[in-house]
């Protein structure tokens, strides 16, 4: 058996902009996904997800055939083929066909694009053995919270340590925690790989910080893990308005397509806007009220940024207007279109108002307790061979 655990995440500057070479800054979250996968007893891949009281069976045979391997052929558990996400999702078609499982009528969008890639990942790195994977999840879904990264991540760490692959050891062996930096680059990779299935063209650095923690630094194909900041207050608010990172992201690339240079313009801005907010953290003693006013202007300019771009929701925005009325400074995290807001919280301060946190529980029925800092202290997502 093997077991996996990935953090959540938040944006705190650059999202969508991200994708297009400006910088992001994202940090790890202590909220988890865990994936156990286990030998099966049937010759059946096994999919429960407890949390949605679903479990989806697929005979190991109907894969094959669905696949075009021979009854004798084992997919080579490395060898990623490009078209092979196409022909899981056609295979998750074929309903009602003997050895294919039924899925559940919500299963649709991201859910079903989500099954795709679990798929994805067990052929491509186990290959066709009979294994029951069950994955449970503390973070709620399509809110920008990267849900979707996390389940790539703990599913690829758990599928990886369960192959055991014997070619350079790194990852044979039992009982250990955690993983060697090679490692965690080959989980992240996968993870990227199943994030693509999901997002369509997603920028890389959510699979990152669920694999790496803490907080992580992305511009253009360079990502860096950063450590020892200043400390970061927050509120985390679910505007429990669901939306499509895929759709979201797809809008961003047609409007930069229409105004080329309007769009390069905005997306120079949010890359100071990521810069100036990283070096502060990084600078700054978390004392210094100069600099927390600092972070708070650079919020605002970067939701409205994220507002110009066709991002934002009139919940996000009904929220930073709440937030402001008590002097405080408010962002989407995420894909936007409803999701999360983070709101900024004056470093030192344990409380803040009660008739705010009413307020926003009315509003979005759902607040997360104030964070005491970035990052989670995880280097990366903890794994538990057993």
């Amino acid at each position: 058996m093997a077991v996996a655990r990935a953090p959540a995440k938040v944006i705190l500057c650059g999202e969508h902009a991200v994708v297009h070479g400006s910088t992001g800054v994202a940090a790890a979250i202590g909220i988890y996904t865990r994936a156990r996968i286990e030998r099966g007893d049937s010759p059946s891949f096994l999919l429960v997800l407890p949390d949605l009281n679903v479990t989806l069976e697929w005979s190991l045979d109907f894969i094959r055939q669905e696949l075009g391997i021979s009854a004798l052929q084992e997919v080579d558990p490395m060898a990623v083929r490009q078209d092979l996400a196409g022909k899981l999702a056609a295979l998750l078609e074929k309903r009602g066909t003997r050895g294919n499982c039924e899925l559940p009528p919500e299963f649709s969008g991201g859910k079903l694009a989500g099954v795709v890639a679990v798929l994805f990942l067990y052929v491509s790195i186990v290959g066709l053995k009979p294994v029951v994977l069950t994955i449970e999840s503390e973070i709620p879904m399509s809110c920008g919270l990267g849900s979707s990264a996390a389940l790539a991540v703990s599913v690829a760490a758990s599928l990886l340590a369960f192959a055991r692959p014997q070619k350079d050891g790194k990852l044979a062996g039992s009982n250990w925690i955690g993983v060697c930096e090679d490692d965690a680059r080959l989980i992240s990779s996968w993870a990227f790989e199943a994030e693509k299935i999901i997002h369509g063209n997603p920028s890389g650095i959510d699979n990152t910080v669920c694999t790496f923690g803490n907080v992580v630094k992305m511009k253009n194909d360079k990502r860096e893990v950063l450590t020892n900041l200043a400390s970061l207050q927050m509120l985390i608010t679910n505007t429990k308005v669901p939306r499509d990172t895929k759709k979201l992201v797809s809008g961003v690339r047609q409007l930069k397509e229409k105004h080329p240079k309007v769009m390069s313009g905005i997306f120079d801005v949010i890359d100071s806007i990521s810069e100036d907010f990283l070096g502060i953290l990084q600078s700054q003693p978390a004392t210094d009220q100069s600099q927390q006013e600092k972070l708070e202007e650079l919020v605002v300019l970067n939701q409205g940024l994220l507002g110009t771009i066709g991002v934002s929701h009139a919940s996000i925005e009904k929220i930073c207007k709440i937030t402001a009325k008590y002097g405080l400074k408010s962002k989407l995290t995420g894909g936007g279109g409803g999701g999360c807001v983070i709101t900024l919280l004056p470093r030192g301060r344990k409380l803040f108002s009660s008739l705010l946190y009413v307020l926003l529980l009315t509003l979005a029925r759902s607040c997360r307790t104030v964070s005491k800092g970035l990052g989670t202290s995880e280097r990366r997502s903890k794994q538990l061979w057993v």
